[in-house]
């Protein structure tokens, strides 16, 4: 057998953003020995995503990472560790690396500050044609370079690819409802949704409805740290004796999308999966249409719906335009991306090579950056908090 010509890593932490990276990564196969740097994820999840013959490491430290040993870099991060591990790289080894980075799911065209995060990098994957735009226009207006913006439409399992050829009943007999762990924000919107689920069950009494639950048992995930009032639990403070048409799942969604006939949330891409599936898919809009329900998105999707009008069976179809520009699963545009990352990393140690200048840095945004890298960082907080509870409680018992 050839030896691979590139040696590549992903970056990441959980769950989506290993979907993320470890799909793209995928279509590197033939050219490149992956490793791949995780914090945490489901035995499922890894078993589904990762191939045998990829080399799996756990996430601690950044700076313990030899990332000299990379030709190519995938990060698959976001928020703060996102820019440690721009910052690092950029220190160690930004001179020889092809650097990637991207969004891992629904990204809001006016999310600015997540642009900036990853600007620096070779190539910045891009989910849709708006955000695309959106996001040119942002840089250009900042004078900078916008060249590295590149369309990729979603990236996740290569079966995605073939929910395009599923037909949909014009029945429904199968429901998802995909909880999201900060959604809705008020305890008592929540309780009402709760209420609304089983009032469904019961007037559709013919219909299974699987609720897909964000947490899965001990293993964190992206949004772990919102995550106080654990759906199920909840759920059964409400109510201790959940209907016989419900379900509470913690099945893969690429298993799932193929069975359903309707999929329910406020904002999720599992909702543009299931639009470019061809599957019934409504956005709940009864708690607001914006940021903090995060489903600003949808405008223009048609898609944004009352549940009066989802119990009703009064559901919206998706508008065709908007699906075309935002539902997007492209393995072409993908594999135009790999091509174009080959051809840039044949010339990337030649002086007339540019690199990106990243926007962030510590002397100018000194106040967005940690004292250290991911783990080390937070047991540095850990350790500050103690001493200062301590030196409190010492305090007051003295007086």
């Amino acid at each position: 057998m050839n030896k691979k010509k590139y040696n590549l890593l992903v970056l990441s932490d959980y769950d989506s953003r290993i979907k993320w990276g470890v799909s793209l990564a995928s279509y590197f196969d033939e050219f490149s020995e992956l490793t791949i740097y995780i914090k945490e994820a489901t035995d499922e999840l890894l078993s589904f995503y990762v191939k045998d013959e990829y080399k799996v490491e756990k996430l601690k430290y950044l700076e313990d990472i030899n990332f000299n040993n990379f030709d190519i870099i995938i990060i698959a991060l976001g928020g703060k560790i996102l820019l440690n591990a721009m910052d690092v790289i950029k220190k160690k080894c930004r001179d020889k690396c092809f650097l990637i980075t991207g969004f891992n799911g629904l990204t809001a065209p006016y999310d600015t500050h997540g642009l900036l995060c990853r600007y620096g990098s070779d190539i910045i994957c891009v989910n849709s044609r708006p955000e695309y735009v959106a996001f040119k226009k942002i840089l250009e207006d900042m004078n900078l370079e916008s060249s590295c913006l590149k369309l990729s439409g979603y990236l996740r399992h290569h079966t995605t690819l073939k929910y395009k050829d599923l037909i949909a009943r014009k029945e429904i007999k199968k429901v998802l409802f995909i909880e999201q762990v900060t959604k809705p924000t008020q305890k008592q919107h929540k309780i009402d949704l709760i209420r609304w689920l089983i009032k469904y069950s019961i007037v559709h009494p013919d219909r299974e409805i699987i609720i897909k639950t964000r947490s899965t048992g001990s293993i964190n995930h992206t949004n772990s740290q919102h995550d106080k009032n654990n759906f199920k639990i909840f759920w059964n403070k409400i109510s201790p004796k959940t209907p016989p048409n419900i379900t509470f799942t913690e099945d893969r969604v690429e298993d799932l999308i193929p069975k359903i006939d309707l999929c329910i949330s406020f904002t999720s891409t599992v909702l543009i999966e299931a639009m470019y599936a061809n599957k019934k898919a409504v956005a709940i809009n009864d708690f607001g249409i914006g940021k903090t329900i995060d489903n600003k998105i949808f405008v223009g999707s048609n898609i944004l719906c009352s549940l009066e009008n989802i119990i009703e069976d009064k559901i919206p179809v998706v508008d065709k335009d908007w699906q075309e520009n935002n539902c997007i699963f492209s393995e072409k545009l993908i594999k135009k991306i790999v091509q174009e990352s080959l051809d840039k990393l044949k010339f990337i140690n030649e002086k007339n090579y540019v690199k990106p200048r990243m926007f962030y840095n510590k002397s100018e945004f000194k106040h967005l950056y940690k004292k250290e890298s991911f783990i080390k960082s937070h047991s540095l907080y850990k350790s500050s908090v103690k001493n200062m509870l301590g030196f409190i409680k010492n305090y007051f018992i003295g007086v």
